[in-house]
């Protein structure tokens, strides 16, 4: 009979461990698969801002307290991770342990689209509760300027005082930055505004540039201004010489009828 009894408790004993041994490895592995996040020397998860709020300790007797819980909440709850002084797991919702005074650490996910993101975390433990907002501001990423071009003919003719509006199209369409400045290499020939309008001061060339702020790409064109109402000066002066041999023509036929006469 001993023996039988001994046999049974051998058993139950077996039993005994082989479940504890079940149950420590489905522990041991939950606990593998828990990313626990890195800490700076000062204790604080990287990226994130901390919150110490004061929620009264609740005895829950036999000497233990009521625990508090900090849970996100609002439209984008899921924009942001919570952690605490007394769990340090990131989660939607992380107990903060049984003190009077919790701290919870904020911060955003990763990878979230551009826009502000905003939720509130609440703390609780029973009728107290504590409440604050957070938010953040995800810019978007930059879109580099690749080029840019002047609209419509490298050499542009004009008279004095007449005016012709230069436009740019920066490359691509969609860059962040589409500012440009606009550059006359001569100002007493052509001057351009701060918009690109071209305004023509005295006869001769010069180079209008257009660069952008983002890249210092550039484009240009030759702008040749003459004066009003005629060409250029080596114009006028063959002008003259053909207006000159046309009146001396005329006077030597004029002559030649007058002594046939």
């Amino acid at each position: 009979m001993a023996k039988k009894l001994l046999a049974v408790f051998m058993a139950v004993l077996m039993l005994a461990g082989a479940f504890a041994v079940g149950v420590s490895a489905v522990g041991v592995e939950n606990i593998n698969n828990i990313v626990f996040p890195t800490f700076t020397e000062d204790g604080v998860p990287p990226g994130a801002i901390s919150r110490t709020l004061g929620i009264p300790s609740v005895p829950l007797g036999n000497g233990f307290f009521y625990r508090a819980r900090a849970t996100l909440e609002g439209e984008n709850a899921n924009s942001f991770e919570l952690a605490s002084s007394y769990w340090a797991l990131f989660g939607s919702e992380v107990d903060v342990g049984t003190s009077a005074a919790v701290t919870v650490w904020v911060r955003p996910r990763t990878g979230l689209a551009a826009g502000t993101h905003i939720a509130t975390v609440r703390v609780q433990r029973r009728e107290h509760t504590e409440v604050f907002e957070v938010r953040v501001t995800v810019l978007p990423v930059p879109v580099p300027v690749t080029g840019v071009t002047i609209v419509g003919a490298a050499t542009r003719n004009l008279t004095v005082g007449q005016m012709q509006q230069m436009n740019a199209t920066v490359t691509p369409s969609n860059a962040t930055n589409q500012s440009v400045t606009w550059q006359s290499s001569n100002i007493n020939v052509a001057t351009v505004s701060a918009n690109g309008l071209v305004t023509a001061r005295a006869a001769g060339s010069a180079i209008i540039t257009v660069r952008t702020a983002d890249g210092n790409h550039t484009a240009q064109v030759t702008v040749n201004v003459t004066e009003q109402g005629g060409g250029s000066s080596s114009n006028l002066t063959w002008l003259w010489i053909v207006l000159g041999i046309v009146a001396a023509a005329l006077v030597a036929v004029a002559a030649v009828w007058f002594f046939l006469l």
